[in-house]
């Protein structure tokens, strides 16, 4: 592999990038120990529960916990995340119970959401690496991944997405594993059984985190095809692509996929059942609708205005410009090599055709698509690398001015908006009163400071007849106190006729607010050179 030969940063510049990544690292583990826990934090973690249960019955003979699983609304859930993660939690949870000063189940969940950024900061470890091999320009790299951590709308996910941040993770480690198997066959090299093992497992321990994760398969097929394609062009030779050992990468991929998903023991055609499933998500049925650009579109299929309306807001405006440019710059750009054994060209195609390839097929499919771009996170880092090498080879001054103007606003938006970075917007859509236009907090996360308000409001007010909270099963983890109140329901119980005095506490996504309440306290964010605050939720009290 050719090393980086150009852009060698000096001792002053490499003692800054490692004081950096140490500072990301560092600021990001103690923001993720603090940040609230969510929803889908516990949900997950009462699906581990319920799959270890099934597995400890069968082990002792018991067939009791293996029939729950089977009846389990979430079975289809991958434990490919979460089964490796509870051995750390259990070593970890004392101490951090400890240091945070919350309850030992509080602490077992936190632990995950650490681990969660680690998941993330290795992403941004991967995006170095790939970024040396596909520039050999080790200051570029290095600004690059910056960049990549920096980002407000990944990093806040990082703090607590259990569901897609690992999911990331592992794309990202399979995308890395490609580029020498792309690159031997482009040079008609011997491709190893270890390669193709390695691969096949990281695509198996990827589905065995969601079952979509087959869309790998297309990634893979991509790559085939413009690897295929840029060495016929160049020097007429057929690439080694026949030669790929598919009988082990099916067996370790296989293998990986069942062991993780214990309710396809009994019958391995359920796989089909839980693709179907998941590609038509129960949430659809139950008639909510996600804000995008002001219009209320329901979930129950992805719309084709939806992916690309999101993208157009959360992509960095950097990286939408080196998108566009990506097939100008392909054609025009002089600072590519021209060679079938450099595959700088056809990898980023990959990247690129992926990218647009796996939202179209989505949308052909009628996948169900809600809250914000959470079900195509992992196209992300993709998007990333497609935009910023774009800009590379059109200018490198350009490309690195660019990255360092971004960092600088990054920063500014992670402090501005810290605990909610993921909601962040880019410079172009936060000119617009967002809250208007898109869905903002739909985690729960603003749930920790408005619970605590909450409660200091109660206990300086007569007693209400009910508090109407979304996700109050969180009180448990954030406010146990409020689970003493005589009367805790769903937000969305709330109706005309709900006695009053009552208190009603939602995200600002689409709730319907109920009349003549006044506002209690409002939780808000700003971003930098934003268009006013966000506001996220709001505790109302309604006579």
């Amino acid at each position: 592999m050719p090393t980086a030969c150009k852009g060698r940063p000096t001792g002053l510049l490499t003692a800054f990038f490692f004081a950096t990544l140490a500072a990301i690292y560092f600021l990001g583990s103690y923001a993720s120990l603090n940040t609230n826990i969510t929803f889908d934090t516990e949900t997950e973690q009462n699906s581990l529960r319920i799959n270890i249960n099934a597995v400890a019955g069968l082990l002792n003979g018991d067939l009791s916990g293996y029939r729950t699983l089977q009846d389990y609304g979430d079975k289809y859930y991958g434990m490919g995340f979460h089964a490796p993660a509870y051995l750390v939690q259990k070593l970890l949870y004392r101490p951090i119970a400890r240091y945070q000063d919350v309850t030992p189940e509080a602490a077992f969940l936190l632990v995950k959401h650490w681990l969660v950024f680690n998941l993330f900061f290795a992403s941004g470890i991967l995006v170095l690496l790939l970024s040396r091999r596909i520039a050999h320009d080790e200051s570029f790299s290095r600004l690059v991944t910056l960049g990549y951590l920096s980002w407000p709308f990944l990093l806040g996910h990082a703090m607590f997405n259990v569901k897609d941040i690992p999911f990331l993770f592992v794309w990202m480690l399979c995308t890395y594993l490609s580029f020498p198997i792309m690159e031997a066959s482009s040079n008609r090299q011997r491709i190893s059984r270890l390669q193709i093992f390695m691969i096949g497992i990281c695509t198996g321990w990827l589905i065995a985190i969601r079952i979509s994760g087959g869309l790998i398969l297309f990634q893979y097929a991509i790559a085939i095809f413009c690897t295929w394609q840029y060495a016929r062009r160049y020097d007429g030779a057929t690439p080694n692509t026949v030669k790929l050992h598919w009988p082990i990468f099916l067996a370790s991929t296989g293998s990986f996929i069942m062991i993780a998903y214990p309710v396809f023991w009994a019958d391995p055609l359920e796989i089909f059942n839980a693709i179907r499933y998941m590609s038509h998500h129960p949430m659809s049925q139950v008639g909510i609708c996600s804000l995008v650009y002001g219009t209320c579109l329901p979930v129950a299929a992805a719309s084709v205005l939806y992916l690309p309306a999101w993208l157009s807001a959360k992509l960095p405006v950097m990286i939408i410009a080196g998108v566009i440019l990506l097939p100008f710059t392909l054609s025009r750009s002089t600072r590519i090599s021209a060679s079938a054994t450099n595959i700088q060209r056809p990898f980023i195609l990959m990247l690129f055709y992926t990218s647009l390839t796996i939202p179209a097929v989505l949308v052909i499919l009628h996948a169900i698509l809600y809250h914000d771009l959470r079900q195509v996170l992992f196209l992300m880092p993709l998007f990333y690398l497609s935009g910023v090498f774009s800009l590379y080879w059109l200018s490198r001054k350009f490309a690195i001015a660019l990255l360092g103007i971004s960092i600088f606003i990054f920063t500014a938006d992670n402090f501005m908006a810290f605990p909610y970075q993921y909601i962040w917007f880019n410079m172009g859509a936060r000119q617009l009163k967002v809250e208007q236009y898109f869905d903002t907090d739909y985690w729960n996360s603003s749930g920790k400071n408005s619970y605590g308000k909450l409660t200091k409001f109660i206990k300086g007010t007569p007693m209400a007849n009910c508090i109407y909270a979304d996700a109050e099963v969180l009180f448990h983890y954030t406010q146990p106190e409020l689970l003493t109140y005589g009367c805790l329901k769903a937000d969305y119980d709330v109706t005309p006729a709900s006695p009053r005095p009552f208190i009603f506490l939602a995200p600002n996504t689409n709730a319907i607010m109920p009349v003549n309440c006044s506002t209690i306290s409002e939780e808000k964010l700003h971003l930098f050179m934003g268009n006013g605050d966000i506001p996220l939720r709001t505790i109302s009290y309604c006579k």
